[in-house]
């Protein structure tokens, strides 16, 4: 007895092998844009530590939360 995937039709099997070959491109990239993101949030963390003086972070910190409050807030009006 032969299995469900060798009785579809060639032409089928071609459209069958390239949604399967299409679904692990798209997870594939997925992870990596996923990955990007995670480095790209801890880059942005960690820079502005490195990058002030002493007792500054605290106010660079304030006008990132700002700016990033202020963006959310803007991109939920537009897309909601």
């Amino acid at each position: 007895m032969t299995s469900g995937w060798l009785r579809l039709p060639p032409a089928c099997r071609a459209v069958a092998a390239a949604c399967i070959q299409a679904t692990v491109y798209i997870t594939a990239m997925q992870a990596f844009a996923g990955i990007a993101k995670d480095l790209m949030k801890l880059a942005g963390k960690s820079t502005p530590k490195l990058l002030t003086k002493d007792g500054a972070e605290g106010r660079l910190f304030r006008l990132i939360a700002w700016i990033t409050g202020a963006l959310a807030a803007g991109a939920h009006h537009i897309f909601f």
